[in-house]
């Protein structure tokens, strides 16, 4: 049986991206054992199997144009871009949101992440490593600062990882997330969530 992603709904935002960024259309295609994995879409991706099939690319712009009538994006540089800022904005919140919690209760978990994430703590200097990792955590900041100035450009080659996005994401909501199976109406959908809790916590 043919199996291909038909809908956003199923679509899962990795492959799309992928899509995106390489024009193959045949990672659309469920049932190709090329997709099965990472490794094998990237295979796929740098082969630029035969795509005798036209209607996966007929499909493939009916979804991108249902994508920029949803979510008004009509460049895919520019898209991405903007994907990137989001992912630094969100890592930046997520570390001071941490931070700000751990000065007045210790909690494991979001010791784990901050450490997973690259940031030192230390028992013995807890407190002032807090303050460090705010500092630190600025050059989030002035990172999606450096993507803005990119915007206006037509050009973009810098790869963006949806999966730091996801993970983001992930840190923010506090559960974890299947990378590989997170669609594209699921990703705004974990978007929407990730604002609201945001807002909650920076409301108190």
């Amino acid at each position: 049986m043919y199996l291909i992603y038909d809908s956003l709904n199923k679509l899962p935002i990795s492959i799309f991206f992928e899509i995106v960024e390489t024009e193959n259309v045949k990672l659309l295609s469920r049932d190709n054992w090329l997709i099965s994995t990472r490794i094998g879409r990237l295979i796929s991706s740098i082969f630029k199997l035969k795509q005798s099939d036209k209607s996966l690319i007929l499909l493939w712009n009916k979804l991108y144009d249902e994508f920029n009538e949803k979510h008004g994006n009509k460049d895919k540089r520019t898209f991405k871009i903007h994907v990137k800022i989001e992912s630094l904005i969100a890592k930046y919140k997520a570390v001071k949101i941490s931070a700000d919690v751990l000065k007045t209760k210790k909690d494991k978990a979001l010791i784990d992440n901050l450490k997973k994430d690259g940031y030192k703590l230390n028992e013995n200097t807890f407190n002032s490593d807090l303050l460090r990792i705010e500092r630190e955590a600025e050059a989030l900041v002035l990172r999606a600062e450096v993507m803005r100035e990119k915007l206006p450009k037509t050009e973009y080659k810098k790869e963006v990882s949806i999966y730091d996005t996801i993970s983001s994401y992930s840190a923010i909501l506090g559960f974890d997330i299947d990378f590989e199976k997170v669609s594209v109406s699921k990703f705004f959908s974990l978007q929407k969530q990730v604002k609201q809790k945001i807002k909650m916590l920076e409301n108190g």
